[in-house]
């Protein structure tokens, strides 16, 4: 990528030979200046760039949008693609070999209809501005550096040259149109039956053409109109295609195989192997496509064609939707009552067996298994304990128990899961640490990923990968806060489907995670109520191990690490049906599962319990003190307990927030939802907040200390919040200055300055200052009408 020239879509006319960095990247000095000296600008892809051994970057810049729907069909599944000014632009790939080169696609008035990008040529990036609109592009999908490459479809010589010819054909017009489509089709389609489309792919593009809203006769008559074309020969490479796809299919049904959708409605094909496990494919992966070759290959000796793989995939794919079963996968870990399954990600298939009596290795699993990419196998276990793995960590009697019980909380058949919140300075170790156990239970090609920005990306890592590990965590949004507690307890999310405006996707699965960072990345009361805090302190300069050592020390005791896990699994399904769930932790079914397995760790009785509340409760008493909402209202009730409305506790602490900070409430109605969602917190922290129903003057709030009388409260006074003294009141209601300290001798100053006006005031005579010493009878709110001056009776106009 390369910054643009300001206000052009062209790179930086400052770079020289832009062009020559798609053979190979700049220099890290280079990328710095460009940095430094146009970091304001936009960003520009540069295609042709070869971004592995052979395989190019490309862009299909669809300018007319007319052919947007039918160019979509023909590249195939397009998951990263960009909107700006009018069209929209696919980002697709190339394989170099092919020597394809960038061109323009005109239609039959010789206006250009697509703009093929491979090389030489460049392509702005969300979200740079466009000069013509000054508005940034925006992406549609995901965007391109969240594609692993796979994702991405492949522009071959043959989707070139059959979206050159559906753009240039003189019908597309009137078949866009939806009026007089029967001889524009008609010849249409004979066409692409000469370019040796088949029925399936002529269906979809003939479809893709026509408005959405139409119920005219073509499509009725489509199949009639393709048999026509083929009886008059107008090619006999389409009908070649059409008889491969039926000998693809008939290979398929005749293998050892089993077509079935899962509970997302996608086609998997289920291979048993000749060991005697099975293997799951999903039929559009490329995995699924390359045993489709290999199975042609065998049968035929020769290759497929990439439209008869293309068709082949699609009839499979509806077979397995419409005409097969629907059955669970199931993401490195399974089980049911008294048997837990495990995945080893061999290429035999070999899963791991565990129940009440001890663990084996078998093929016999009832549970079918999905691998997605990246997905990598787990060693043999073998008999072993937990100590090379806490010394290996460095980790104390405490944080060793808080490790142990989330591992043993990962291989849970099923959820609820416990979250793992590591936290550390630099140099603690933590991104090794959590490396090791994502690796220990659920071994990943990239075990650490960037924490989601967005609820589908956070559904998607979740589709993907059994355990999560996200990694130098700084902060998080609220909607993701909740959303990994919806992730940890198995709730649902609904995002709306890539492409469409009205329809939505539902996400619904319960994962265990693991977030790291410096500090206080997790805010929410309701997410650390369901984690599993770990401290570790920073290891000193003398004690400090490269991390290369440390991973080659721990592949050695990792068989051994995962024959402990499972003997601790083995004693949780022994003992889980006589172990009652603890009351006084969120999670109970997590921990009733480890008070169970306990008797397998070698720890003391009771100890992976108090370790997970002792954490939690110093968690909760830092996101306490990191609150300055919080901190204000401890020292209001640092003598009484207070009772009144939100109102005028708001008017009693606004004056002394800063406006600009965000985490600070900005009305009374925020306030309240900030106390109801911290309540919880507060309790273990021995506060407690009373929030009562609403009334005409606003909802009630008692809150006021363990040790404090609950019955003898100060009332919060009632103050015109447009009065210009309510700070001097308030200040004077509680006898207390909440102010920071830097400001505290200015504060003094003003108060002793402005005492003598504020004794005079109306609202000053009205509320009088509350009692200082314990226990002393709860003040009543004084009479207004009583304060105001009586006057004298007047009779008649005038006269007194």
């Amino acid at each position: 990528m390369l910054p643009t020239e300001h206000n052009e879509k062209r790179p930086a006319k400052e770079i020289e030979s832009w062009a020559s960095y798609g053979s190979g990247p700049p220099k890290a000095e280079k990328r710095l200046e460009w940095l430094n000296r146009y970091g304001e600008r936009g960003l520009t892809l540069l295609t042709g760039t070869e971004i592995e051994p052979g395989i190019l970057i490309a862009a299909a810049d669809i300018d007319d949008d007319a052919f947007v729907s039918v160019a979509r069909e023909i590249l195939g599944n397009c998951p990263s693609a960009k909107r700006g000014k009018k069209g929209i632009t696919f980002f697709c790939v190339v394989v170099k070999s092919e020597g394809l080169k960038s061109k323009q696609l005109r239609d039959a008035t010789n206006k250009v209809g697509a703009d093929i990008l491979i090389n030489g040529r460049s392509t702005l990036l969300p979200p740079s501005i466009h000069p013509d609109t000054k508005k940034p592009y925006v992406w549609e999908g995901k965007p391109l550096l969240h594609c692993q490459l796979a994702e991405l479809p492949e522009l071959t010589a043959r989707k070139l040259n059959l979206l050159k010819k559906v753009i240039a054909s003189p019908h597309v017009r009137a078949i866009v149109s939806g009026v007089t489509t029967h001889d524009a089709g008609v010849a249409f389609v004979a066409m692409l039956v000469a370019l040796g489309c088949g029925a399936d792919e002529i269906g979809t593009i003939f479809k893709s053409l026509l408005p959405e809203a139409y119920d005219g006769d073509s499509l009725r008559e489509l199949d009639e109109w393709i048999e026509s074309a083929e009886r008059k020969g107008f090619a006999s490479k389409g009908l070649d295609a059409r008889t491969k796809k039926k000998d693809l299919l008939a290979l398929v049904l005749e293998s050892n195989v089993e077509l079935f959708q899962d509970q997302l409605n996608r086609g998997f094909i289920s291979e048993r192997l000749p060991a005697g496990g099975t293997r799951n494919l999903l039929l559009e992966s490329e995995i699924g496509k390359q045993w489709l070759r290999k199975l042609h290959y065998v049968a035929n000796g020769t290759a497929i064609s990439t439209q008869t793989l293309q068709s082949g995939v699609g009839t499979l794919d509806a077979i397995a939707r419409f005409d097969r079963p629907k059955e669970r996968l199931y993401l490195r870990v399974a089980g049911g009552p008294g048997v837990v399954f495990v995945d080893l990600g061999r290429e035999d298939a070999l899963v791991a067996r565990i129940d009440s009596v001890g663990w084996s290795l078998t093929h016999d699993c009832p549970f079918k298994f999905y691998r997605p990419p990246g997905f990598q196998g787990m060693p043999d276990p073998a008999p072993g304990d937990f100590n090379g793995f806490r010394t290996l960590l460095g980790l104390d009697d405490s944080s060793a128990a808080l490790v142990l019980a989330f591992m043993l909380n990962c291989l849970r058949p099923t959820g609820p899961y416990m979250w793992l919140a590591i936290e550390g300075e630099q140099g603690s170790g933590k991104s090794v640490a959590s490396t090791m156990i994502r690796q220990t239970i659920d071994p990943h090609a990239s075990p650490k990923l960037r924490l989601a920005d967005n609820e589908r990306d956070l559904m998607l890592h979740a589709q993907e990968n059994f355990l999560i590990t996200y990694d130098n965590a700084s902060g998080m949004k609220n909607d993701i806060s909740d959303a990994l507690c919806s992730l940890a307890t198995g709730g649902g999310i609904a995002a709306r489907k890539y492409y469409t405006d009205d329809q939505l996707r539902v996400f619904t699965f319960a994962r265990p995670f693991i977030i790291n960072g410096i500090a206080d990345f997790a805010h929410r009361p309701d997410l650390l109520d369901r984690a599993i805090p770990l401290r570790l302190r920073a290891m000193p300069d003398g004690e400090r191990r490269p991390e290369k050592v440390m991973l080659e020390e721990y592949e050695c005791i990792r068989p051994r690490l995962l024959g402990f896990l499972f003997d601790c699994v083995s004693c949780a399904l022994r003992n889980e049906a006589s172990v009652s769930a603890p009351t006084d932790i969120r999670m109970a079914d997590s921990a009733a599962w480890l008070v169970a397995a306990e008797p397998a760790t070698g720890l003391r009785p009771g100890l992976v319990l108090e370790a997970i509340k002792s954490a939690q409760l110093e968690a909760g008493f830092d996101r306490v003190m990191n609150d300055r909402i919080i901190i204000d209202i401890m020292r209001l009730t640092e003598k009484f307990g207070i009772v009144g409305y939100v109102g005028a506790l708001f008017d009693a602490l606004s004056p002394f927030w800063n406006q600009q900070d965000k985490s600070t409430p900005k009305s009374p109605a925020l306030l309240s939802r900030h106390l109801a969602r911290l309540a919880p917190a507060l309790r273990k922290q021995g506060l407690l907040v009373d929030l009562t129903e609403r009334s005409n003057k606003g909802k009630r709030v008692k809150i006021w200390r363990a040790d404090q009388d609950p019955t003898q409260l100060l009332e919060l006074a009632e103050v015109d919040r447009g009065h210009a003294a309510r700070e001097t009141v308030n200040r004077r209601v509680f006898d207390i200055q909440i102010v920071p300290g830097a400001a505290q001798a200015t504060m003094d100053a003003a108060k002793s300055a402005s005492s003598a006006a504020a004794e005079k005031s109306p609202e000053t005579q009205a509320t009088k200052r509350l009692p200082t010493g314990p226990k002393r009878p709860l003040r009543k709110k004084a009479n207004r009408s009583s304060a105001k001056r009586k006057h004298p009776k007047t009779s008649g106009r005038g006269g007194k």
